[in-house]
């Protein structure tokens, strides 16, 4: 009987059509297609890719030419990987830590670059030259593909040839596309324009990426934003370099040795001024140091509370940065024609790179990396803090400097060890110090613009005009009156509840101020025991905590206006201070009379609050500061006038570095990140003006001259206590 059926060997045979179907199926539209053979030119170390569209409306008489200079490619580079789809070149260069020769990290979708260019049009020219290689040149009628012929039947001539392009030294590909598939809108044009130019920098470094992209159709392109107009749009720009240094006493300190910083209002900003500060400003003149609070465990021990940021192994530290506002109220008054392009850019470029010898590093800088903590420490001020959104930075080294900065086997950025630790609390730091007068210039346009205000006086000034209006426009006086007793009523909860935050929110402050002394008063306490030191030893320690511990109970006692000593308040005030300004070798100066009766009307608990924040603050100041000051002390003194009782104090530290109104401003503050919420001045202020006096912060050196102060204390901090005068 015979055999009925057949055993073949056989194998795939495309079609040539296939190839034209994978490329539909693999780029959903041209934009992608050419952002894909751009993304190709980036992964190929190219420093500058042109890509020039005419007449791209018109299909047939349009053409897209694409021009970088990146490696190129000999004609085995394109015969086995160009012209084999599916080839493994890009196997290792997909794998997530791979970083190429010029130290980028690969951004191309495994090679699907190939078949956007058949997704852009019918007739393809491509010239491409490697590095001690001959041009190599080829071209492609994708319409010859689109039959029922096999694939491998489908021949295409490469050919070296004697360079007409890529002259003398230079390397790259050239690809230019013809017979386009599709006819281009202005719409297509833009958004591909947005989202290529988004892989572009502002900074220069050695792996910069430029992109140019234009079209002889030239009202496609109005009002499409270019790199300088994205620097423009930025309402702030900063630099720094930071270094440690040795003084002129032979001492190193960790400082900043330049600074730059630059708002600059949007043109429909007239009310708000452009400003400038350097490094020769009271700003950073008064506090030019990278410093930070050490560990509790160093502080337990009797060290100093702050301590410099080593620069040992890291060398100095460069940043440039430019901060946005996408605010829309901020927006609408500037003159920005594409929102959407600056979106996407900042988008795109936001967080903090960092670069060695102009080199990247990753992966600081991007997307989900907040390395700095920005995001995270917005969560408690979103207003007042910068996220990896809002700026567009980069930090520089230097290679010889920064050895003990080493990057993971990964790649994925520098091993986390006490070096790296360093590093990141410098940058940490610089960015705090612009953060500071970014929101004050932030706080006062939208004061001016959005008409916010921090203090309680414009919502006061609100309620009298619409008690005013209400007179005057409501001619029923039943109405009237039934209206105006309702607003006087929320006038009345407003202040009651203004009032109870005010007692809450100054005790809390004090509260916290006397445990954090009372946590340190006994472990002390133990390690003396501890140790068998003398009885007196111990026994002064446990009269203090004892007083300590009164004053506090009493501190939380409600509170109302009354008569009283105002040298008992001060010197009740003072209780709190005296072992901690003995351990931190600060001089406490008393000038008035201990003894000597001045009584004032005023809220007893919050006026101990008030000089003991203000007090706080300067010890703050002269421990952060100790490594430069030749003397710290603390001057407090109670001048008597004619109706008035001024309490002054005093230190010998570096002054304030912000005006007054800033400075009582709330959340505002220039201490170190997380030492202060910026609240301290603000409750003083109010307090104040509760106790019917005011609250004064001295910066003239006539004016201190005049309040008796010594030569030692006119350059530092002075505020004032103003108190109504009371008659025995």
């Amino acid at each position: 009987m015979v055999n009925e059926y057949k055993t073949l060997e056989t194998n795939f045979k495309p079609k040539a059509r296939l190839l034209l179907q994978l490329g539909d199926q693999l780029i959903r539209n041209e934009k992608i297609a050419l952002s894909e053979i751009i993304k190709n030119s980036y992964d190929a170390c190219a420093q500058n890719v042109e890509i020039i569209m005419n007449n791209i409306d018109n299909a047939e008489s349009g053409e897209i030419i694409i021009i970088d200079d990146g490696f190129g490619m000999d004609i085995d580079t394109i015969n086995d990987v160009w012209m084999e789809p599916g080839t493994n070149y890009k196997e290792e260069k997909n794998e997530p830590n791979f970083i190429s020769q010029c130290k980028r990290r690969p951004i191309g979708e495994k090679g699907i670059g190939r078949f956007g260019v058949h997704k852009l049009g019918n007739d393809i020219e491509l010239i491409s030259k490697k590095v001690n290689s001959k041009e190599v040149h080829f071209a492609i009628n994708w319409e010859d593909f689109d039959s029922s012929e096999y694939l491998s039947d489908k021949k295409i001539i490469l050919e070296e040839r004697k360079a007409s392009f890529f002259m003398g030294e230079a390397t790259g590909t050239y690809i230019r596309i013809k017979n386009l598939r599709k006819e281009w809108t202005k719409r297509d044009y833009r958004d591909l324009y947005r989202s290529a130019f988004a892989l572009t920098s502002p900074f220069e470094t050695k792996d910069n990426f430029k992109i140019k992209i234009e079209t002889n159709l030239e009202d496609w392109q109005e009002g499409l934003l270019s790199l300088d107009d994205i620097k423009k749009y930025a309402l702030w720009y900063f630099e720094c370099n930071a270094n440690q240094v040795k003084t002129d006493e032979g001492k190193e300190v960790s400082k900043i040795t330049h600074f730059k910083y630059r708002f600059q209002p949007y043109v429909y900003m007239e009310k708000a001024e452009s400003r400038e500060i350097t490094q020769d400003s009271d700003y950073i003149q008064k506090n030019p140091f990278i410093r930070r609070e050490k560990d509790k465990e160093s502080q337990l021990k009797g060290e100093d509370k702050f301590e410099d940021v080593p620069f040992q192994e890291i060398g100095e530290v460069e940043i440039k940065g430019y901060i946005f506002d996408f605010d829309r109220d901020t927006l609408n008054l500037s003159d920005i024609s594409d929102s959407k392009g600056l979106r996407d850019f900042v988008k795109q470029n936001g967080g903090v790179r960092v670069y060695r010898d102009g080199m990247r590093i990753y992966d600081y800088g991007e997307e989900g990396n907040d390395w700095l903590g920005m995001d995270a420490s917005r969560i408690n001020a979103p207003t007042s803090k910068i996220a990896n959104r809002n700026i567009i930075a980069s930090v520089f080294l230097k290679g010889k400097e920064s050895i003990g900065l080493r990057e993971k086997t990964n790649r994925e950025g520098f091993i986390e060890n006490e070096i790296y630790d360093n590093f990141r609390d410098i940058v940490a730091n610089i960015i705090n110090k612009v953060n500071f007068p970014k929101n004050e210039d932030k706080d006062k346009f939208r004061i001016q613009y959005a008409k916010e205000s921090d203090s309680d006086s414009d919502t006061l000034a609100v309620i009298s005009n619409t008690k005013n209006k209400i007179r005057k426009y409501i001619v029923d006086e039943k109405n009237k009156n039934e209206v105006i007793d309702l607003i006087e009523k929320v006038e009345e909860n407003y202040n009651s509840m203004k009032d109870i935050v005010l007692k809450s929110s100054g005790a809390g402050l004090a509260y916290s101020l006397v445990m954090h002394e009372l946590e340190k008063m006994i472990d002390n306490l133990k390690n003396t025991v501890t140790h068998k030191k003398e009885f007196e030893s111990i026994k002064e320690l446990v009269l203090h905590l004892s007083k300590s511990i009164e004053s506090i109970a009493s501190l939380l006692n409600n509170d109302k206006i009354e008569n009283t000593s105002l040298t008992k308040l001060v010197t009740k005030s003072l209780i709190f201070f005296q072992r901690r300004l003995k351990k931190h070798e600060i001089e406490l100066i008393i000038q008035f009379d201990k003894e000597k009766e001045l009584p004032t009307n005023c809220l007893n608990n919050l006026t101990v609050n008030a000089l003991m924040n203000l007090i706080d603050n300067s010890v703050y100041w002269l421990k952060y500061n100790k490594h430069i000051l030749k003397h710290r002390k603390i001057l407090v003194d109670i001048i008597e006038k004619e109706n008035i009782l001024d309490v002054v104090i005093a230190d010998t530290g570096l002054g304030f570095s912000i005006s007054e109104d800033i400075a009582k401003l709330p959340f505002k503050t220039t201490k170190q990140e997380g030492m202060g919420k910026g609240l301290g001045l603000y409750f003083v202020d109010e307090i104040m003006k509760q106790n019917g006096g005011t609250f004064k912060i001295i910066t003239n050196r006539e004016y201190k001259k005049d309040l008796n102060l010594p030569e030692e204390f006119l350059n530092g901090a002075t505020t004032i206590l103003e108190f109504q005068k009371v008659e025995q």
